[in-house]
């Protein structure tokens, strides 16, 4: 599912899948998310470029700068990972821009914990 050239990505983001999945608040979820079947039309189904999971449309963000479209989970992971590092300037999975810091603290789908660290970092 990714292109040629871009496997380093996908190493980065099953490190952080896997750094992820330790944090005790958000691991009894993934499980669950990365199980589910869509009962829908194939039509609205995507695969994610990352985890090459498939799910659908609704469950994926689109990242403005680049144009891709990321599920849910793994770019979750790319944020609370770089915010466990002590990151404040997130980039981009896919371009490496940066990512408006108000759309991280601002993300509802991120705990309240995490966005308080990010706020921290800032």
């Amino acid at each position: 599912c990714l292109e040629h050239g871009r496997g380093d990505l996908l190493q980065n983001m099953i490190k952080i899948i896997s750094i992820y999945s330790t944090f005790s608040s958000v691991s009894d979820g993934i499980g669950v998310y990365l199980n589910k079947q869509s009962s829908e039309g194939e039509e609205n189904v995507l695969e994610c470029p990352v985890c090459c999971n498939h799910a659908q449309l609704s469950e994926f963000k689109h990242m403005n700068c680049c144009n891709i479209k990321l599920c849910s989970l793994c770019l979750l992971t790319h944020i609370i990972t770089n915010i466990q590092y002590g990151q404040a300037k997130i980039q981009c999975p896919s371009c490496s821009e940066e990512i408006n810091p108000h759309s991280i603290l601002y993300n509802n789908e991120l705990s309240l914990t995490i966005r308080e660290r990010y706020q921290q970092i800032l």
